[in-house]
């Protein structure tokens, strides 16, 4: 039985590639965290499921999660408000407040960037606060793991996160693919000058950061962002 179901028998992925990736997720969150002192941040928590596998495996580590789409930060807020520290924002690199699209006939396409939607999606714009990392967490110690899942923004919340990252060094996961960075003006190019060329960070596959493989160059990053071969990676230091 793999490490997931171990952890967390209900948790439910769409397709085998989510089953593969859930797996592999668990297995990191397991190496990284420790069951005592760890802090998990999630951003872009949706419907908690990488949330619950860290309360699994680091019971009295301290936890935020982030959430910017209504529907979920309710829902999140119900079956974890008690459990972790709970953000209704849009996680990015300035603080304030921005216009969200929220696709309210398919919530997981929402996000601060119009996309081009179908006629048929109900969509509606709201206000809703923004924050960055640096701002929130500032006084979390432990910080051992960052998941990021923001549909294309996460540029802009590592950029709202380098003092956290310089000082805590963090394994960072984060979904980066072209049909939602394009929209932000975002890419591979920059997200290697940030976080390899600023921040001195090393990118892989999640089995290649299990399997202890060479990290990539920024050639095979680009590579495979616009293969989509893979579209969810690991950021970590030596």
């Amino acid at each position: 039985m793999g490490i997931v179901n171990k952890i967390f028998p209900g948790l439910a992925f769409r397709s085998l590639h989510d089953i593969k990736q859930g797996k592999a997720v668990g297995q990191i969150l397991s190496r990284v965290l420790d069951k005592d002192t760890s802090a998990y941040i999630d951003v872009g928590c949706h419907r908690g499921e990488i949330l619950k596998m860290a309360l699994k495996i680091a019971p009295k580590g301290e936890h935020f999660a982030f959430e910017a789409i209504p529907a979920y930060y309710d829902k999140l807020e119900k079956e974890f408000g008690t459990l972790v520290n709970l953000h209704h924002c849009a996680v990015t690199n300035y603080v304030g407040e921005t216009t969200f699209n929220y696709v309210e006939s398919n919530p997981m396409f929402s996000g601060i960037k119009r996309r081009d939607y179908p006629k048929s999606e109900k969509i509606s714009e709201i206000t809703i606060p923004t924050n960055t990392l640096d701002n929130v967490l500032k006084d979390c110690p432990n910080i051992d793991l960052i998941r990021i899942d923001v549909e294309g923004a996460e540029f802009e919340v590592v950029d709202g996160a380098k003092r956290i990252i310089f000082e805590h060094q963090p394994v960072i996961l984060f979904e980066h693919q072209e049909g939602a960075a394009g929209y932000y003006d975002n890419g591979p190019d920059k997200m290697w000058s940030l976080l390899v060329d600023q921040l001195g960070m090393h990118i892989n596959t999640l089995a290649g950061y299990l399997e202890n493989k060479k990290p990539f160059t920024a050639s095979h990053f680009r590579l495979l962002f616009e293969t989509a071969q893979e579209t969810f990676f690991v950021a970590y230091f030596d």
